[in-house]
């Protein structure tokens, strides 16, 4: 496990969540780089953690995000 991996499954924990599957974590960060390359960096964390708030599974955000202009 890398320890960007490690460090987001310890956070997890400690903030009463399960560790994020391998699946996930790869949909994630492919969400997090389809915003990057659509705008800038600063928008991967950002749209990460609206779809997250707004509890839509990584994949359909995905969707969502490489649909936008």
């Amino acid at each position: 496990m890398s320890e960007g991996r490690a460090f987001a499954a310890a956070f997890a924990r400690a903030v009463g969540l399960e560790p994020l599957t391998d699946d996930e974590a790869e949909e994630i960060l492919a969400l997090a780089g389809d915003a990057a390359r659509a705008s800038e960096r600063l928008a991967a964390p950002l749209v990460a953690w609206l779809a997250g708030r707004a509890g839509v599974a990584p994949a359909e955000a995905r969707q969502v995000a490489q649909g936008l202009p």
